[in-house]
């Protein structure tokens, strides 16, 4: 249970003073809670006047602006960026965009952001930005000094927290089971996992407690396409999609429309090993329109390899229904996303994606009856495939 003792406006502002001088241009996160929006438009005053004299770039979104969208845009922003969060609605929503974009938080580009608020900030923050109320460097909340403690999470609240934790240790659990080829024993972790996140879901029903609901679901859905049960998997992985498409409706966040193309991509699988080819590639289509939109947003490896990989999912689904434009197509394209990849990397990882793409480039041309174009291919996949073998054997020989 947290507890934080009010303190003056002078306090706050000679502590968050300090804070500014010690980390100067550093990555932090700093919030303040206040029993009147007065107390916080005079640490505002004193800030931006410091800033001036510091010659310290000074950002804070004018009035009116949506906020999300903002942050989306700018994130992350240098020097001293002051969030004003006062408003009931507006500040939910910042919170949880906040907690999605948390890794803009912590680059070096970014500075100090400051968020301001109602006392009730600190316990919203706790429960849905609870990645963001992790990684804040100083809190304080401002009073005359002399009042009582403020109770800022509350002893049911910890009861959550701790409900919470309880689940991730089951999710862990759960994983080194996998690990280990026991899916007994992580089917029943899941199981245990999935339940609770049922409970916290309806007790808290924040997007965050919604989400490890669609995570369990999803870890119950690997169980059963492990055992063979697809009906089991269908449902497992329909729900949590449900659950992640509310979600990328609400926050809009890239890390709600990755959850959203985890799951459609789930689906395709599922409806792939049953031979439902409609369905197959119409969840395939929508994971490609979202794995396009995040490669353009974000550019990252990741987001490159996701896209090269759903690539491939719609090359099979062609294959399979004998379009073999279509799915000379897409594998070309995924394989163009691999060589790339490779080229910027060299990893293991990268170099036998880029193998298994190749595969499947020379299949199609085997199939087609080209065959150069098939040889090429397959002796490149070949001489990768040769050369991780030569890194598994020169690990094992270290071990």
């Amino acid at each position: 249970m947290n507890a934080f003792s009010p303190v003056s406006n002078d306090r706050a502002w000679a502590d968050l003073r300090r804070h500014l001088e010690r980390t100067r241009n550093e990555p932090t996160v700093v919030m303040f809670a206040a029993q009147t929006r007065a107390q916080t438009q005079s640490l505002k005053e004193r800030v931006e006047l410091w800033c001036r004299r510091a010659r310290r770039s000074w950002t804070e979104p004018e009035a009116g602006q949506l906020l999300t969208s903002w942050l989306s845009r700018y994130l992350p922003v240098p020097g001293v960026f002051f969030l004003d969060l006062w408003d009931d609605q507006v500040r939910h929503k910042v919170l949880r965009a906040l907690n999605e974009m948390q890794v803009h938080l912590a680059r070096s580009e970014s500075g100090c952001l400051i968020i301001c608020g109602p006392i009730a900030l600190f316990g919203e923050a706790s429960r849905e930005a609870a990645d963001l109320w992790s990684i804040r460097s100083l809190t304080c909340v401002i009073g005359s000094g002399a009042e009582e403690p403020v109770d800022l999470v509350r002893e049911s609240e910890g009861e959550l927290e701790a409900r919470r934790d309880l689940s991730v240790s089951l999710q862990n659990l759960g994983w080194a089971a996998e690990m280990r080829g026991d899916w007994d024993a992580a089917s029943a972790a899941y199981q245990e996992f999935l339940e609770l996140t049922r409970e916290l879901v309806e007790l808290q029903g924040t997007p965050q407690a919604r989400r490890d609901v669609s995570v369990a679901l999803n870890k119950m859905g690997r169980v059963g396409e492990t055992f063979g049960d697809w009906t089991k998997a269908e449902a497992a992985y329909q729900e949590s999609l449900e659950i992640r498409q509310g979600l990328e409706k609400e926050l809009g966040t890239p890390k709600a429309r990755r959850d959203l193309s985890v799951s459609l991509d789930n689906i395709g699988r599922v409806a792939e090993a049953r031979g439902d080819w409609d369905k197959a590639e119409t969840a395939y289509q929508e994971t490609l329109r979202l794995a396009r939109e995040l490669e353009e947003l974000l550019g990252t490896p990741q987001t490159r390899r996701e896209l090269s990989l759903t690539l491939e999912s719609i090359g099979r689904v062609a294959e399979a229904r004998g379009d073999w434009d279509k799915a000379e197509t897409a594998y070309q394209e995924s394989l163009a996303l691999m060589q790339e990849l490779e080229k910027l990397l060299g990893t293991p990882e990268a170099r036998c994606d880029l193998s298994c793409s190749l595969a499947s480039v020379g299949w199609v041309a085997e199939v087609r009856g080209d065959w150069d174009t098939a040889e090429a291919a397959y002796q490149e996949s070949l001489r990768l495939a040769r050369e991780l073998d030569g890194l598994r054997g020169d690990n094992t020989e270290l071990s």
